[in-house]
């Protein structure tokens, strides 16, 4: 074999390579909005195996994470996100997430101390980013270093005031800790000017502000709001603001327990994620709306992957609107608004 021969084999052997690659990443891209994240799971990880490249691995390595923190597989996930830190990538988008995703795991297995640490180093890997300081506020928070926490939530705010959760969970906090005030004497004038803030963001969006109405309900009745989530805080900052607006809500981590109860409360509005633990959230809206006493309950669909296909499916099954998640709280309650007003309509 001369070395033209041997340079056109190579050419054809990596131009084979790259559209594998590309094809089993958009096939898993496919998978992973379908809900069928173990088929995903199989093909990066083959991917992942075959690459000698660094940056590539560590990006197939975070891939893989995500994939498994889908499916609440935390200990899985923080392996391979340490396996990922371990190749040392140069891209500082992998070495970003790589720690903010080890710290949010270890934050789902109570490790709060190593979810700081990690958190902390994504910050300085990029202060411009604030998922690892929403996340760096939940570790410090669970470690009781409640006047860190909410300096934390605030300037999460402050970097990302269109992604409002650490407000949620900085207002969570002043609730259940009201004490925290006092140590940050300036703390309630920074909590509204990050409400200002996302007030502004929200009028520019929309060309009007949108009060916070209370929920619609029929006469003397309560609504209830059952929510699917394996985040616990998640689920209570949510509840807390149901509350808020004159409603109540039941919280689940487990879809078994959901499934189990769900159709005894006979709730007035559901919000479920799409994938929670072994759960087919299309199997799960199929089977309550085949139920006469579930099928007028609205439910409202949150997911990682949202696309056209998808919300068709999900409208054609009964869902009453598929959200993408991480969530917009102002459209998330503004949607259980609507799905309420249309429950209750002679009282809205």
């Amino acid at each position: 074999m001369d070395s033209t021969q041997e340079k056109t084999l190579l050419e054809r052997l990596r131009s084979t390579q790259t559209q594998y690659e590309s094809v089993a990443l958009k096939l898993a891209e496919e998978y992973t909005t379908a809900g069928r994240q173990q088929e995903a799971l199989a093909l990066v990880e083959r991917l992942s195996a075959l690459t000698t490249d660094p940056e590539k691995k560590a990006f197939y390595l975070l891939t893989i994470g995500r994939l498994c923190e889908q499916l609440s597989e935390y200990e899985i996930a923080a392996s391979y996100y340490s396996t990922g830190l371990s190749a040392e990538p140069q891209d500082k988008i992998n070495w970003y997430f790589l720690h903010n995703n080890l710290g949010q795991c270890m934050n789902r297995l109570g490790a709060f101390g190593k979810a700081e640490w990690y958190c902390r180093e994504a910050i300085v890997i990029d202060p411009h980013r604030h998922q690892a300081r929403k996340n760096l506020g939940e570790a410090l928070e669970g470690q009781g270093k409640l006047k860190e926490a909410a300096e934390s939530y605030v300037d999460a705010v402050a970097v990302a005031p269109t992604e409002p959760q650490a407000l949620l969970r900085l207002e969570h906090l002043l609730r259940s800790h009201p004490e925290v005030a006092e140590e940050v004497p300036d703390l309630y004038a920074r909590l509204e000017k990050c409400r200002g803030i996302l007030e502004q963001m929200k009028i520019a969006h929309e060309g009007k502000a949108q009060p916070s109405h209370k929920f619609p309900a029929a006469k003397g009745h309560i609504p209830l709001v059952a929510i699917l989530d394996d985040d616990d805080t998640l689920v209570e900052v949510i509840g807390e603001e149901i509350r808020r607006r004159g409603g109540d809500y039941v919280g689940f981590a487990r879809k078994e327990e959901f499934l189990r109860d769900v159709e005894i409360l006979n709730p007035d509005l559901i919000v479920t994620d799409l994938v929670s633990p072994g759960m087919d959230g299309m199997a799960a809206l199929e089977r309550l709306k085949a139920n006469p006493d579930m099928k007028d309950v609205p439910i409202i669909l949150l997911s990682g992957s949202i696309d056209t296909d998808r919300v068709t499916l999900a409208s054609r099954l009964g869902a009453y609107a598929c959200l993408p998640k991480p969530f917009d709280v102002v459209q998330l309650f503004d949607t259980m608004h609507a799905a309420l007003a249309k429950r209750f309509p002679k009282e809205y």
